[in-house]
């Protein structure tokens, strides 16, 4: 469940699930407004998406502390990821919709959706950028729900 999901308080925050073997940790990863918003304050300014990016992995590791995951996919962030974070696996798919407010700061940067691939016991993470005209279909489909800030 992520930050802006109203409605959806019946679903759980964070959740494992095992899979061919692996244990997927699966969280959103938001973080207190209080450490969120000198970050988002820095965006609006400078258009630097990872104030604090790194932390931000380190804080999704450590929700996961005692679980023995094999591997974590969360978001928040909505940049493409994937990487060790103290011995970790850590993947963020990035995001299928780029809103107005990221346009704007981070022109160039591209919609995307996330594979994890389980194999003989070894588990690979992969990011695969959707076609350019992805966000054209969502509004032709659902309408344009952004809403400017």
């Amino acid at each position: 469940r992520g930050d802006q999901d109203q409605g959806l308080d019946h679903l759980p925050v964070q959740q494992v699930l095992e899979l061919g073997g692996k244990r997927i940790g699966l969280v959103h990863g938001n973080r207190p407004r209080w450490l969120e918003w000198p970050g988002f304050t820095w965006n609006m300014f400078f258009g630097q998406r990872w104030f604090l990016a790194p932390r931000f992995y380190v804080s999704v590791v450590r929700r996961f502390e005692g679980e023995n995951v094999d591997c974590i996919v969360c978001g928040h962030v909505h940049r493409p990821f994937i990487g060790d974070v103290n011995g970790t696996l850590v993947a963020n798919p990035g995001s299928a919709y780029i809103n107005i407010l990221d346009r704007r700061t981070q022109p160039g940067q591209y919609v995307s959706v996330g594979m994890l691939e389980i194999n003989g016991g070894s588990l690979q993470a992969s990011i695969v950028p959707l076609p350019e005209r992805w966000q054209e279909l969502q509004r032709e489909w659902f309408g344009n729900v952004e809403r400017e800030a």
